[in-house]
Protein backbone atom coordinates (compact mmCIF):
# COMPACT_ATOMS: atom_id res chain seq x y z
CA UNK A 1 0.00 0.00 0.00
CA UNK A 2 1.62 3.50 -0.94
CA UNK A 3 0.48 6.35 0.85
CA UNK A 4 1.51 10.13 -0.06
CA UNK A 5 -0.44 13.46 0.67
CA UNK A 6 -2.63 11.45 3.57
CA UNK A 7 -3.31 11.90 7.11
CA UNK A 8 -3.00 8.67 9.26
CA UNK A 9 -4.58 8.38 12.62
CA UNK A 10 -3.66 5.73 14.99
CA UNK A 11 -4.55 4.92 18.72
CA UNK A 12 -3.94 6.61 20.62
CA UNK A 13 -5.42 9.89 18.72
CA UNK A 14 -1.91 10.93 17.24
CA UNK A 15 -2.52 12.38 13.65
CA UNK A 16 0.80 12.14 11.28
CA UNK A 17 0.77 13.78 7.94
CA UNK A 18 2.53 12.41 5.31
CA UNK A 19 3.02 14.19 2.02
CA UNK A 20 4.87 17.37 1.42
CA UNK A 21 6.90 17.77 3.83
CA UNK A 22 9.34 21.04 4.03
CA UNK A 23 9.56 21.23 0.28
CA UNK A 24 10.17 17.62 -0.31
CA UNK A 25 7.76 14.76 -1.25
CA UNK A 26 7.38 12.27 1.55
CA UNK A 27 5.95 8.58 0.78
CA UNK A 28 5.45 5.37 2.81
CA UNK A 29 5.17 2.01 2.12
CA UNK A 30 3.56 -0.16 4.45
CA UNK A 31 3.60 -3.98 4.84
CA UNK A 32 -0.09 -4.42 5.71
CA UNK A 33 -2.96 -1.75 5.68
CA UNK A 34 -3.21 -2.61 9.82
CA UNK A 35 -0.60 -1.28 11.52
CA UNK A 36 2.54 0.94 11.18
CA UNK A 37 5.83 1.92 12.61
CA UNK A 38 7.60 5.52 13.11
CA UNK A 39 11.08 4.99 12.18
CA UNK A 40 13.25 8.44 12.89
CA UNK A 41 16.35 9.22 10.18
CA UNK A 42 19.31 11.17 11.73
CA UNK A 43 21.20 13.35 9.03
CA UNK A 44 23.92 10.61 9.15
CA UNK A 45 21.33 8.44 7.59
CA UNK A 46 21.00 5.96 10.22
CA UNK A 47 17.13 4.75 11.21
CA UNK A 48 15.89 4.01 14.24
CA UNK A 49 12.39 2.95 15.14
CA UNK A 50 10.54 4.68 17.66
CA UNK A 51 7.23 2.55 17.67
CA UNK A 52 6.20 -0.13 15.65
CA UNK A 53 2.64 -2.13 15.52
CA UNK A 54 0.66 0.94 16.05
CA UNK A 55 -2.97 0.45 14.89
CA UNK A 56 -4.17 2.56 11.92
CA UNK A 57 -7.39 4.58 11.23
CA UNK A 58 -6.63 6.23 7.45
CA UNK A 59 -8.74 9.07 6.90
CA UNK A 60 -7.79 10.78 3.15
CA UNK A 61 -7.72 14.52 2.49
Amino acid sequence: MLITDMFIYYYPYLCLYIGDFYGTEQSYVMPNADSVMIVHTNSQGNKRVLKKGLELKVCIV
